[in-house]
């Protein structure tokens, strides 16, 4: 959906080409970068990308509605003042997806380049992005995914991050050919196609992004059963977040939880997983407690207890390969970083009232690929053992009469 709010466009008045050159074809790109937490430093390299002469390119950062005041001088604004560049104030805070939007609309270039406030990219970006446009001729894809790598690990959270697979879809352009699906950090799209098709970023997803790449990339396959092609070429650094926060993994579960309800085509059953079980285990505790069996309480705890540890030691188990400097508080912080978006999941799908979307998996989300630790089955066994217990200590009549004649032919 387009933004209700209409935008404040200030500084530009106009676009002009970098330059003329001798090809007869003149490829124009549009440069959208949406803002929220402006950095002067990496808002200037990518204002400053290299493009050839026969290239025109024109920039559009949007600036989101925040509460506190710009980080950015007018001094900078002074510098970056050109025809070439706009500068879009949204007059409310729509969103990452939602200034995307804006972007895109303002502009008319035949390819549109997004990219992150938060990424350095690499000079020659464009040029990366360029060579597979003229590579496609006149078979052009919806789009291309670039290259996002992240730095080495600094801090045992920044290593936990790395296992748990939460950044594996950012360079996945590196050594594949095409992608379902392309994390919005560094990507350009097919101006026309996408216009053709009413293909845009839907606004119903976090505002701070989460879900809303994903959903693009099944917009775009339900409309033209085509798939990104991988730019290898066109590379970005992204920094790792600061702090030691897993609200970033919640908020990315809950925007994924919606992608159930907008395209349940692309799901697909799946074994539950940790957050799914703790919340079975939570709701026997509270029937529990209602039914007054104190008994069943105290197993309800014991199940919970016991699927944590388990999850812990199938952590430190499988990924104890990545070397001695490998320990319990690591496989601790990825299970607790998987576990946040496994509960932001499951908190969207129970909020939004989309019950048979539990224990499903979107198809093509993780493109044929699955990098961390898969540990369902051992919780599917710890919970029939549970539950066997359970009904072994009941004795109902039929297996008390079991029991009972067993007992009778050992005797």
């Amino acid at each position: 959906a387009i933004p209700a709010i209409k935008p404040v466009v200030v500084r530009a008045a106009g676009l002009v080409a970098l330059a003329t050159g001798k090809e007869s074809t003149n490829i124009t790109f549009d440069v959208v970068v949406p803002s929220y937490y402006p950095v002067e430093e990496r808002l200037d390299k990518i204002l400053s990308l290299h493009a050839p002469p026969s290239v025109t390119v024109s920039w559009f950062v949007v600036f989101d509605k925040r509460s506190d005041n710009m980080r950015l001088s007018d001094k900078w604004f002074d510098r970056w003042n050109s025809e070439r560049v706009k500068f879009i104030f949204n007059e409310v805070n729509i969103g990452a997806s939602g200034s995307r939007n804006v972007g895109f609309d303002a502009g008319s270039g035949d390819w549109v380049i997004y990219i992150d406030d938060d990424v350095t990219p690499d000079p020659d970006l464009i040029y990366g992005y360029l060579d597979e446009v003229r590579k496609v001729g006149n078979s052009p894809p919806p789009g291309f995914a670039g290259v996002v790598k992240f730095p080495d690990p600094q801090t045992t959270f920044h290593s936990a991050i790395e296992a748990s697979g939460m950044t594996q879809f950012y360079d996945k352009a590196s050594y594949k050919d095409t992608l379902f699906w392309a994390v919005t950090a560094n990507i350009c799209v097919n101006r026309k196609l996408l216009s053709t098709h009413g293909v845009r970023f839907i606004e119903d997803f976090p505002k701070g992004g989460g879900g809303e790449d994903v959903a693009f990339g099944y917009q775009i396959i339900r409309a033209t059963g085509k798939r990104f092609v991988c730019a290898k070429g066109a590379l970005a650094v992204h920094p790792w977040w600061r702090g030691r926060s897993y609200l970033r993994f919640f908020r990315w579960g809950y925007g994924d939880s919606l992608l159930y309800s907008m395209f349940p085509e692309y799901s697909s059953v799946r074994s539950p997983n940790l957050a799914e079980l703790l919340l079975f285990c939570i709701v026997f505790f509270f029937v529990a407690i209602l039914l007054g069996h104190a008994n069943n309480i105290k197993r309800a705890l014991l199940w919970m207890l016991s699927l944590s540890f388990a999850a812990l030691f199938d952590h430190f188990i499988v990924l104890g390969n990545k070397g001695p400097e490998w320990s319990l508080f690591h496989a601790l912080e990825v299970l607790l970083i998987q576990t946040s978006y496994e509960i932001g999941t499951l908190i969207g799908i129970v909020y939004n009232l989309n019950f048979l979307s539990l224990s499903h998996v979107m198809t093509g989300h993780m493109d044929g690929e699955i990098n961390y630790v898969s540990h369902n089955c051992l919780y599917l066994v710890l919970v029939y053992h549970a539950i066997t217990v359970y009904w072994k200590d009941s004795r109902p009549a039929i297996f008390a009469k079991f029991f009972v004649r067993s007992k009778e032919r050992t005797d």
